[in-house]
């Protein structure tokens, strides 16, 4: 009796906790229940032009259009398109076969395809369509269609020429003692040897034991390597059937693979002036499954400029600010610039933070040079018998007008496709003798699908071992348009011409401001570690509270200003997931909210970060909720460590909220806030896809979902982005962070203020924080005075002692009572400095010298502003180290 007592007891403790554990779970799981996902919106491509006719790739040059003041031409036989500006004569080309050129310059489109283990081949449209004729022409209006059928006559996979091992003895006696051979008989020179040693060096490595030798490369060794192994196997008569006997040796089975087969469509349009090339993706047909389209370079070598014809010139590109090459500037010290547009290589490197300081937040890239037209030499061989009559009516007889010269240009549009998009520079030398070529390029290309090598072991593991994940291939177009300028074709007209692009496309308007406008960072809740009774926890701390704001407001009551109140929502700095706008108590209570908001409702906003999860509260589920990275796991996004340039797993990481789930949480939390201005954190240049394989959402459909969650808050109210790409500005009030600098890539001439001169006007924007950074008050009053811009600061109405223990290191100099002066003493001196200049309209930019530059403002003021940290003599006069001087009717003032 007693045991079955016992037993009952022991059932009935299992009972109820098997009870509690259900409850538990549905209570936790509960939360979850009210995080809604939403259906992915559609990615639209564009619809294909019609064929007018067909034109024979064995016509001579025909004009194809004219409009806005250009012609098109089209050579069907090279597929060179050539740009003419009717009124200054300048002419532009998409190839060029002048001495030296390549067949990289010969082609309108480079194709990058790889294959199933992940090796990339790199093939141009001269050498694979258009020398072997496999394209076809079509007009379309205003322009023309080339259909390149893309193939190869034979293989250059080296592993099908050359062996992955073989026996000591071929390496030496065949290939060393070949060569050799060959230099001896006289069928290579000493160069040609050097020249395949090299690539024999670059690419084997004896094994251990030194038997054989065997490829390092596992995945795609060097292009130029390749060709001129693949050019030595053939001089030697080095067979397949050797390939096979020596790869047998050491177990490898040698795999002959079906060439690679694509058919691309590429558009080429003259719309009212500008040139539109464009390459619609989902068109592509392929014609081997074992190989993928993987980047596409539209029109590479368009208006190259070659170094033995030109001195004179620069490229654009829009590296943070922006940033200036001179042409002919080739260095061998330094790779070719080629950098992603929208930081769109973020997921692939996101374990180590960038060497660039700067990303790419505009779609566009520029070159300007001096066309100085070439005086043709008369050829016929009786021209001097006529001489003495030429010299007795020359005084007489008009003479036909030579063009003068000057500097002509390009800037170019990435219209679509700018989600995977680079910017590409090539710089060229007089001088090829050490490396490098005689041409200048800049030209757009774009992924049509990514890719990145995982670390098996975690992306700091020591353990190399590797996995490729590839996204499935996007649906998109890639477009560029260029616009050409035919006279003074400096940074400031590109900008320009970009500015105005921008105004048609978003049918906005101008709107200068006559005064500075302050920006005022307000941080208020956040958490710190504090301990009970000797056990560490995480205390709320406000470190400006609502009446504490209050209070700063009133005393900066004479200024003009924007404040972003930071920290306000689900748990402060560190919210969690923002499906409900709950507000953070230790800030204060509503009433005093609303009273700030009645008062200031035109100037405060509340900071918000939509796409960031810091905890997993609120039925957050990293699992089903959070974004996957390449490594097929959620993403926690952690500050870098300087030094190691690593993730700091001390600081306090956030998930980023999977794309399915935006919208809804969006659209409930704008419902249950009283607020409706708010400063958006995170989605002002959030990159924004999933690469779960079985859930892959792309970069387009990322970015329409970032599209509809910015219309949705601004049709609810005001908003403020922070460092804003392009794309995305004119959905914002307001914009801050600006950076005014580039990412000194080693080969930059000069940083420009290109993207302050488009923002000119168009929307008000802030610098970057004044007292959070190194450089001084100075020198972001120079960028006011310089640009229009509008100073910023991060303020806290308590001391920031209390932060010393925390993760809130960059909250080094944040005190208001501190910084009070300094602010109202900035301000003032921007304001009276706007009084005399009279508007921030910006009609001209321009370098006076190194880091000195002059800006003419619509009402004829000039400012001369001086970054050195040294005075200088300019044409105006002496200028102050870090100062400014202010020219009126050409006067100093």
């Amino acid at each position: 009796m007693k045991n079955f007592i016992a037993r009952l007891s022991l059932l009935k403790i299992i009972t109820f906790i098997v009870a509690v554990a259900i409850i538990v779970s549905f209570i936790s799981y509960l939360p979850q229940t009210t995080v809604h996902r939403a259906d992915l919106p559609a990615v639209e491509t564009k619809t294909v032009a019609a064929a007018e006719g067909s034109i024979s790739i064995e016509a001579d040059e025909l004009l194809i259009a004219s409009n806005g003041g250009r012609e098109m031409y089209l050579d069907p036989k090279t597929l060179n398109t050539r740009i003419v500006d009717i009124a200054s004569g300048a002419e532009f080309n998409s190839v060029t076969f002048a001495d030296e050129a390549t067949e990289a310059e010969h082609a309108p489109l480079i194709l990058t395809y790889m294959d199933k283990s992940g090796a990339l081949t790199q093939w141009d449209a001269f050498t694979h369509a258009i020398d072997m004729e496999t394209y076809s022409i079509d007009r379309i209006a205003n322009g023309y269609r080339a259909t390149l059928h893309f193939t190869a006559s034979e293989s250059t996979v080296l592993n099908e020429f050359m062996p992955k091992e073989m026996p000591l003895e071929r390496y030496e006696d065949f290939f060393l003692g070949g060569i050799d051979r060959m230099v001896l008989d006289g069928e290579i020179t000493e160069a040609d040897a050097e020249r395949y040693q090299k690539a024999l060096r670059m690419i084997y490595n004896v094994q251990d034991d030194g038997n054989s030798y065997y490829n390092k490369y596992s995945g795609t060794p060097p292009v130029s390597a390749t060709n001129i192994l693949i050019d030595l196997s053939k001089k030697l008569g080095y067979t397949t059937e050797m390939l096979i006997e020596d790869n047998r040796e050491y177990g490898i089975t040698v795999e002959i693979k079906t060439p690679a087969d694509f058919t691309v469509k590429m558009d080429v349009v003259l719309d009212n002036g500008d040139l539109c090339v464009s390459v619609p993706t989902h068109e592509i047909e392929n014609g081997n499954e074992d190989y993928v389209v993987q980047n596409l370079a539209l029109f590479p070598a368009f208006g190259l400029v070659d170094a033995r014809d030109c001195d004179e010139g620069f490229i654009f590109v829009p590296d943070g600010a922006g940033a200036l090459f001179d042409i002919n500037t080739y260095d061998g010290n330094y790779s070719n610039y080629s950098r992603p547009v929208y930081n769109n290589t973020y997921y692939d490197n996101i374990y180590l933070a960038s060497d660039y300081k700067e990303d790419l937040t505009m779609p566009v890239f520029g070159m300007s040079h001096l066309d100085a037209p070439k005086i043709e030499e008369a050829e016929d061989e009786d021209a001097e018998e006529g001489e003495e009559a030429e010299e007795a009516t020359e005084a007489s007889e008009p003479q036909a007008p030579v063009r003068p010269a000057a500097n002509v240009g390009f800037v170019g549009i990435i219209e679509e496709g700018a989600l995977t998009s680079y910017v590409n520079v090539e710089l060229g030398t007089k001088d090829t003798s050490g490396g490098g070529t005689n041409f200048n390029k800049v030209y757009p290309s774009f992924d049509t699908m990514q890719y990145s090598s995982v670390k098996v072991f975690g992306p700091y593991s020591t353990n190399d071992a590797r996995f490729l994940a590839t996204t499935d291939e996007y649906t998109m177009d890639c477009a560029v348009r260029y616009k050409f300028i035919g006279q003074d074709a400096t940074y400031y007209a590109m900008a320009q011409e970009y500015r105005k692009y921008l105004m048609n496309k978003y049918s906005v308007s101008e709107d200068f401001a006559t005064e500075p406008t302050l920006f005022l960072n307000v941080v208020s809740a956040l958490d710190i570690k504090d301990r009970i009774l000797g056990v560490p926890v995480n205390k709320k701390l406000s470190m400006t509270t609502y009446e504490e704001l209050a209070e700063i407001l009133t005393d900066l009551v004479d200024v003009k200003k924007v404040v972003t109140y930071e920290g306000a929502f689900n748990g402060g700095i560190f919210n969690s997931f923002n499906k409900s706008a709950g507000l953070v108590s230790v800030n204060g209570n509503a009433r005093e909210l609303t009273e700030l908001q009645s008062k200031y409702s035109d100037s405060l906003y509340l900071e918000y970060a939509p796409a960031r999860a810091y905890s997993q509260k609120g039925g957050f589920t990293p699992s089903k909720h959070a974004l996957i990275s390449y490594d097929g796991e959620p993403l926690q996004i952690y500050d870098y460590n300087i030094p190691t340039k690593q993730f700091d797993l001390s600081s306090t990481p956030y998930y980023l909220v999977h794309p399915a789930y935006l919208t809804a949480a969006l659209e409930t939390f704008v419902k249950s806030s009283s607020v409706s201005n708010f400063a958006v954190k995170d989605l002002g240049n959030l990159y924004y896809a999933n690469y779960k394989a079985d859930e892959q959402v792309s970069p387009y459909v990322g970015e329409k979902v970032v599209e509809d969650a910015l219309g949705l808050l601004s049709a609810a109210g005001s908003i403020i982005l922070d460092n804003p790409n392009m794309n995305r500005i004119f959905y914002a009030d307001y914009i801050t962070d600006i950076s005014r600098e580039s990412s000194d890539f080693g080969l930059f001439r000069h940083n420009v203020p290109f993207r302050q001169i488009v923002l000119n006007g168009l929307i008000p924007y802030s610098t970057l924080n004044v007292n959070m950074s190194t450089s001084g008050s100075d020198y972001y009053l120079l960028q006011t005075l310089e640009l229009g811009s509008n100073p910023k600061f991060t303020v806290t109405y308590k001391g920031v002692e209390i932060l010393k223990e925390a993760n809130f290191n960059k909250y080094f100099s944040t005190e208001y009572s501190i910084l009070k002066d300094t602010i109202k003493s900035m301000y003032a001196d921007a304001k009276d400095a706007f009084a005399q200049i009279g508007t921030t309209q910006i009609v001209n930019h321009e370098i006076l010298e190194d880091n000195i530059y002059k800006t003419t403002y619509a009402t004829g003021v000039e400012v001369v502003t001086n970054y050195n940290t040294y005075e200088c003599e300019t044409p105006y006069g002496t200028v102050g180290a870090r100062h400014y001087k202010i020219v009126k009717g050409g006067e100093s003032q």
